[in-house]
C-alpha cells in the first residue's frame, strides 16, 4: 500500500503519537503494514501485551511504579519498529 506521506514524516507522526496513546499507535501503524508483514505480528503480540496491562491496572493487582514501567517498555518496542520501518 503506498503511503500518504513520506516515510520520515510518518516516523515523525508516529513517535508523536506514542505520547497521545498506545493503543491508538499500535492499531494505526498495524493499518498501514500488511497482515503478512513479521512487524504486523509483533503488533499485534504487543497489543495483546497492552491489553493484559490494563486488566492489571483496572484489577489493582500491579502497582502503579510496575504498569509505567510495563508501558515505556511497549513504548520503547514501539519505537524500535517505527524507527526501522523502511
Amino acid at each position: 500500500m503506498p503511503l500518504a506521506k513520506p516515510l520520515p514524516e510518518l516516523q515523525r507522526d508516529l513517535s508523536q503519537m506514542l505520547t497521545e496513546g498506545l493503543k491508538a499507535t499500535i492499531e494505526y501503524l498495524q493499518s498501514l503494514l500488511p497482515p503478512a508483514a513479521s512487524k504486523y505480528d509483533e503488533l499485534y503480540l504487543m497489543l495483546g501485551r497492552y491489553n493484559a496491562l490494563r486488566e492489571l491496572d483496572r484489577s489493582g493487582v500491579a502497582e502503579g511504579a510496575e504498569i509505567r514501567r510495563i508501558e515505556n517498555q511497549i513504548r520503547k518496542d514501539l519505537l524500535e519498529i517505527i524507527d526501522g520501518l523502511t
